[in-house]
């Protein structure tokens, strides 16, 4: 976790990760929220597992701290019939 956090501080303009792992990078180094500032696109994983009512909370906490002009993909390797 510490490389990816050493990577997020480079201020990427392309993040691509599972909420729950970008989440406890948010919430564990205020250094990444800041250096995500100039994020343009965020790839979210297990989109299958996002309309769970559950990751509601971890999508407040990654959509608060992230900025508001990006454009955010979902992607999934599984497809359930909620997809």
């Amino acid at each position: 976790m510490v490389t990816q956090s050493q990577l997020l501080c480079k201020r990427p303009h392309v993040v691509v990760a599972t909420p729950g792992r970008l989440q406890a990078h948010i919430e564990n180094d205020a250094a990444t929220v800041k250096a995500l500032a100039r994020l343009r696109f965020l790839v979210l994983d297990e989109a299958d597992q996002l309309l769970d009512k559950s990751f509601e909370d971890e999508l407040r906490v990654l959509l608060t701290a992230l900025p508001r002009s990006r454009q955010t993909l979902l992607f999934s390797a599984t497809l359930t019939s909620s997809l």
